[in-house]
C-alpha cells in the first residue's frame, strides 16, 4: 500500500496550515492576506508602489525608486498600489531571503553611467594592492581607505584626491614615486595603464557609482574578476565577439576529431556550431535565445550581475558518441559520464553548451527519444545559469532548474515522467530522510534533479507567486532554506517537507 504522510492541518498551527493548504491547493481569492508585510518598491514620480518583479518596477530608475518594507508602508507615505501586480491583494511572498534594508547613507556626489567607473578603475586597485594596510584597523600613515567615504575623508595629513586635479592627488603621486612613500611599497609598481585609469577617474571628478554606498567596503563596491572580463568583452563590437567565439569553435571541433567543418547558425544570446539541418538549427537557436532571455530575467538579482550579460554562447552539436566524449575529454578535461547527452559550461570568457543529438543529425522525426535536442540543450542552460549567477547555489537548484526550464517545452517527454516516477520512488523510501537528502545535496545527481524538479514544480504550480523570489533566494546557497521557508510560510523545514510531500503524493501517483 502506498505510504500517507500525516495530516498537514493537524501537524501545524493554524496559520501555518492555511498557508501551505493554499500553496498545494492553489489561492482562493478570499483567503489572500492584506498587507502581510515584506518589500515593495515605488516611484517617486508617479507615487505607485510595485512588487520588486512588476515589469514596471525593473524599469524605475535609481533616482526614482524608493524601497518600503510593507505596502501598509507605502500607503502611509501616500503612494497608491498597482493595478497589474497589485502587490497590496497577494499573500507577500517577495521578501523572501532579502535583507534588512540598509541605512540610507548620506547624499554623495556619484557619476553618471558613462565615464570612467570607481568600482571599475579604482576600487579593485585599492583592494588588491592598499587596503590590507590602510584599513579601520591598519590605519597606517593614519590613512584608511576600506571605504569610499573614508578614502575622500584622506589621511592624518590631510586630502589624498584632489578632485579633477590628478596631477596634485597625492595618491598619484605616491603611485608614481614622485611623492615618498612610494606605494605600493617595495618593488611592487602599478602598472603605467592602470595608473592612467585612475588619473582619468579623478579627472572626471573622483566621483562614486551611481547606487552605491560609500560606507560600504570596497572590496563590495569592487567589481569581481569575473565582472572584469565581462566589461572588458562588453566592449567588443559584436563582429570581434563573433570572431572570438568562431576561433574557439573551429579549434574545439578539431580537438573532438569531427570530420566535416561545423556550420555556425548565429542567434541573439547563442552562436550554434554543427551540422544539422538548416531549419532545425534555426528552430534550435531561436529557442536556446527565448530560454535564455527567460533564464536573464529570473536569475538576476538587484546589484549582482546578470547570469549572461554581453556573453554569446557556443552551442556544439555532434552526431557521433565518439565525437561527443572527445569534446568533453579535451575541453572539459573530464571523463563522459554513462549515458550522458549534453553539458555545459558558462563560467568561461567563451562559454559553451554540447550535446549529443539524438536524431542523428537528420531530421527530426516522430521516432522515440528520450528528450528532442532543444530539451536537452535548454537543460543544460538552465542548470549552467543557476551555477553561473552564485558559485554558492545549491545542486538541487541548478539540476532542477534546468530541468524544470525544460519540461516545458515537453511536458509529457518520457524524460519528465522519469523524473516524477523518481521522486514518488524517494517517498516510498522515506520521504522525511530522502527530501532533506536531496536538499542538502548529498543524493546521487539522477535523484537530485528529480527531487529538485518535484519542489519547483510543486511551487509553480501551487504558488507561482513564491517562485522567482524562492529561486533567486536559493541562489545564495543551502543555508538559506529554513530562514526563507520560515519568512515566506511561517513554518519549519520539516513542516514544508511535509507539505512539499503530499503534493508529490497527490500529483505523481503513477508518475504522471
Amino acid at each position: 500500500m502506498r505510504r500517507r504522510l500525516p495530516n498537514l492541518a493537524i501537524a501545524l498551527c493554524p496559520i501555518a496550515a492555511v498557508l501551505l493548504l493554499l500553496m498545494i491547493n492553489g489561492p482562493n481569492p478570499k483567503l489572500r492576506a492584506q498587507n502581510v508585510g515584506g518589500l515593495v518598491v515605488g516611484s517617486k514620480n508617479s507615487k505607485v508602489y510595485h512588487e520588486p518583479d512588476c515589469s514596471s518596477a525593473r524599469r524605475l530608475s535609481p533616482g526614482n525608486r524608493l524601497a518600503f518594507r510593507s505596502p501598509g508602508a507605502a500607503e502611509a507615505g501616500g503612494f497608491r498600489a498597482c493595478q497589474t501586480c497589485k502587490p497590496n491583494q497577494a499573500i507577500r511572498t517577495v521578501s523572501l531571503f532579502s535583507p534588512e534594508p540598509a541605512p540610507v547613507p548620506a547624499p554623495v556626489a556619484q557619476n553618471p553611467d558613462d565615464g570612467p567607473k570607481f568600482s571599475t578603475d579604482v576600487a579593485p586597485v585599492l583592494v588588491a594592492n592598499c587596503v590590507r594596510c590602510h584599513n579601520a584597523r591598519d590605519r597606517r600613515g593614519g590613512f584608511d581607505l576600506s571605504t569610499f567615504r573614508a578614502l575622500m575623508t584622506g589621511a592624518e595629513s590631510g586630502a589624498v584626491i584632489e578632485a579633477r586635479n590628478p596631477d596634485a592627488s597625492e595618491l598619484i603621486l605616491r603611485v608614481k614615486g614622485e611623492s615618498t612613500p612610494k606605494m605600493p611599497p617595495g618593488n611592487t609598481n602599478l602598472a603605467p595603464e592602470t595608473i592612467a585609469r585612475i588619473e582619468a577617474w579623478i579627472a572626471a571628478g573622483a566621483l562614486l557609482d551611481a547606487g552605491a554606498n560609500p560606507s560600504a567596503p570596497l572590496a563590495e563596491v569592487a567589481v569581481s574578476p569575473d565582472q572584469l572580463r565581462a566589461a572588458a568583452l562588453a566592449r567588443l563590437s559584436p563582429e570581434e565577439r563573433r570572431t572570438q567565439l568562431t576561433e574557439a569553435a573551429t579549434l574545439r571541433w578539431a580537438q573532438a576529431g569531427a570530420g566535416n567543418p561545423p556550420e555556425p547558425t548565429a542567434g541573439k544570446r547563442v552562436l550554434l556550431f554543427g551540422n544539422l539541418p538548416e531549419s532545425r538549427a534555426s528552430a534550435t537557436v531561436k529557442t536556446l535565445d527565448k530560454a535564455a532571455d527567460t533564464l536573464q530575467t529570473m536569475l538576476t538579482r538587484p546589484g549582482q550581475t546578470a547570469p549572461f550579460g554581453p556573453l554569446q554562447i557556443s552551442v556544439y552539436v555532434f552526431t557521433d558518441r565518439n565525437h561527443y566524449a572527445e569534446f568533453v575529454r579535451t575541453v572539459a578535461r573530464q571523463e563522459p559520464l554513462d549515458g550522458e547527452q549534453g553539458r555545459a559550461d558558462l563560467a568561461d570568457d567563451t562559454p559553451y553548451l554540447v550535446a549529443l543529438d539524438p536524431f542523428g543529425g537528420g531530421e527530426a522525426s516522430d521516432a522515440a527519444v528520450d528528450r528532442s535536442l532543444d530539451f536537452l540543450l535548454v537543460e543544460q542552460l538552465g542548470a549552467g545559469a543557476v551555477s553561473r549567477s552564485d558559485a554558492n547555489a545549491p545542486q538541487w537548484l541548478a539540476l532542477g532548474y534546468g530541468a524544470f526550464l525544460a519540461s516545458k517545452l515537453e511536458p509529457r517527454s518520457p524524460y519528465v515522467a522519469r523524473l516524477r516516477t523518481a521522486t514518488v520512488r524517494a517517498s516510498q523510501l522515506g520521504w522525511t530522510t530522502k527530501s532533506a537528502e536531496a536538499l542538502g545535496d548529498q543524493l546521487p545527481p539522477d535523484d537530485t534533479r528529480a527531487l529538485g524538479f518535484s519542489l519547483l514544480e510543486w511551487l509553480s504550480t501551487a504558488n507561482p507567486r513564491a517562485f522567482g523570489p524562492f529561486v533567486r533566494g536559493m541562489l545564495g546557497g543551502r543555508q538559506q532554506l529554513d530562514a526563507g521557508v520560515q519568512q515566506l510560510f511561517g513554518v519549519d523545514r520539516n513542516q514544508f517537507l511535509t507539505a512539499w510531500g503530499q503534493w508529490v503524493m497527490a500529483r505523481y501517483p503513477r508518475g504522471r
